[in-house]
């Protein structure tokens, strides 16, 4: 396998909805991280729109052309779902979204914190009949064990995903081509909860207000730190490819490097998400401190957190900006 393979089943991965055929079929999902147990959804997708239900009728998600909806699990009376505005950058994070929708490009660079470059070679197979790739990611740092996708040949959706220590997260388990859809299956008319469901020109207020004390304490809190002439050393990723044929070569390298900085007052409880994750932690009279990195090699990051310190032990004795 070559680079330029790799990217050519990248590039389907990530923008192959247009060649994606309608389709309908079943589903199974692993929506509990602690139970082996796929819950089955019936699924009808075209492209980027898709309609999930539950076998008994209950929708699931619905994503049209512009808004997502996503509904509960809950038993009982259905309850108004939660809109997202692809247009606005908004992903739902569910379990079912998260199988339906594509990575967008740049999940892809290389990181040390997400599984983002294969493992190994990846392989031709077949899944339901359809010509398929399986792709190894390596694990990033704090996690163990590759995730395993087989994506489709053709439009580059994915079809299965497995992890090699926690078994199977999802896979289609049928999936048929169907000559159209209507457009109905792709629509949600009822009531729906949204952080924004009105108009610029009908913001209550208050609203305005609450939302320009939050954009003044912010921007407060950011000037506070000074961090307009902190330099972080990113690490690098290489690739390079070379034609045989022409003796023509190229060898790309970048870099990228980020990290994020969270304070909270001494003797609040510790985020649950956060556990597991490589993080540095430092308290000072009022407040706990705690950096995650991305992409900053050791050697970098034991600069960064000293110089971080040294920017937060001031802010100690201040007003809360």
């Amino acid at each position: 396998m070559t680079d330029s393979a790799w990217l050519e089943i990248l590039v389907r991965m990530t923008a192959g909805e247009g060649a994606e055929q309608p389709t309908e079929g079943i589903v199974a999902i692993r929506l509990d991280k602690e139970s082996e147990q796929l819950t089955r959804f019936r699924v009808w997708k075209h492209g980027q729109r898709w309609r999930v239900e539950h076998l008994s009728g209950r929708p699931r998600s619905i994503q049209g052309d512009r808004f997502t909806y996503t509904f509960d699990d809950e038993d009982g009376e259905l309850d108004e779902p939660r809109r997202t505005e692809r247009a606005r950058g908004d992903r739902p994070l569910d379990e079912v979204s998260s199988v339906l929708r594509r990575r967008d490009p740049w999940d892809w660079r290389p990181d040390d914190d997400d599984y983002s470059h294969p493992a190994a070679p990846p392989e031709r197979t077949t899944f339901l009949s359809r010509d398929a790739w399986e792709v190894r990611l390596a694990p990033p740092r704090h996690k163990t064990g590759e995730l395993v996708e087989v994506v489709d040949a053709h439009d580059g959706r994915l079809l299965a995903r497995r992890s090699t220590v926690h078994g199977d997260i999802a896979r289609w388990e049928e999936l048929r081509v169907v000559e159209s859809l209507s457009d109905d299956l792709f629509v949600w008319d009822g009531p729906f909860s949204a952080v924004q469901a009105f108009g610029e020109e009908d913001v209550p207020d208050e609203l305005l207000e609450a939302v320009e004390d939050e954009r003044r304490a912010e921007e407060a809190f950011v000037a506070s730190l000074g961090l307009g002439d902190l330099w972080v050393e990113g690490r690098g990723d290489t690739f390079g490819h070379v034609d045989h044929d022409g003796g023509r070569a190229l060898v790309h390298w970048s870099a990228a490097a980020g990290f994020h900085l969270l304070r909270d007052p001494l003797g609040s409880p510790v985020d649950e998400e956060d556990e597991g994750v490589e993080q540095t932690v430092w308290t000072d009279d009022r407040w706990r401190w705690t950096l995650v990195t991305s992409g900053v090699g050791p050697h970098a990051r034991s600069r960064l957190v000293k110089d971080l310190q040294e920017r937060t032990r001031s802010l100690s004795a201040t007003p809360d900006p």
